[in-house]
């Protein structure tokens, strides 16, 4: 775990592995944020079944999935933007810009994704869509792969690559944690048709 925001209501990013009886261990990525105030009771109205606990004693509040919390969106997307490393226990996350710099405007606003997809999108300002890959396996994600090999060659018909989030570990090749691309303008897309 490595912390990226400290205070009364720190922020956490968490790779939590699981092992399962047959020998086979999966890991994931977990953002954590603790709320309290109003955005606790934001959360506790709107979305009960993302708290993942409820804290009691001197600091009262929640903690929830961090892809809800807007503080920890825009850190998570500083560690893209300014290439930043955020030490962990036992490796290190790394964010990459593809680009040299995003076009965004100073005040950022943060919307997200329908909970239909297997991975979590967040949008900032309309503009980039941070996706996280929960399930993460040593070695590049193939979007992002693929999006950075399509990037190179100046392929413009899918949405652009702009950054990359990964995990460092000593003696695993790096796991893609998060990408950062272009949002597309568009009146819908092809999953929420089938859907």
């Amino acid at each position: 775990w490595a912390t990226i925001r400290t205070g009364s209501t720190p922020a956490f990013i968490a790779i939590v592995s699981v092992s399962y009886t047959d020998g086979w261990t999966d890991t994931y990525l977990l953002p954590i944020a603790a709320l309290s105030g109003e955005a606790a009771d934001r959360i506790l109205k709107e979305r009960p079944a993302s708290v993942l606990a409820r804290v009691t004693g001197a600091r009262k509040g929640i903690l929830v999935d961090g892809i809800l919390d807007d503080d920890t969106c825009s850190r998570l997307l500083g560690l893209i933007e300014n290439a930043r490393e955020a030490p962990t226990t036992i490796g290190s996350m790394r964010g990459m810009l593809s680009s040299p710099r995003l076009d965004l405007p100073p005040e950022r606003r943060w919307t997200r994704g329908s909970g239909d997809q297997s991975n979590t999108v967040a949008f900032v300002s309309d503009r980039y869509a941070l996706k996280l890959f929960r399930r993460i396996e040593p070695g590049p994600n193939p979007e992002f792969e693929l999006s950075e090999q399509l990037l190179k060659r100046g392929f413009t018909r899918v949405p652009a690559l702009a950054g990359g989030l990964f995990y460092d570990r000593q003696d695993l090749e790096p796991g893609t944690l998060a990408v950062l691309q272009r949002v597309v303008g568009h009146q819908g897309t092809g999953w929420d048709f089938t859907i």
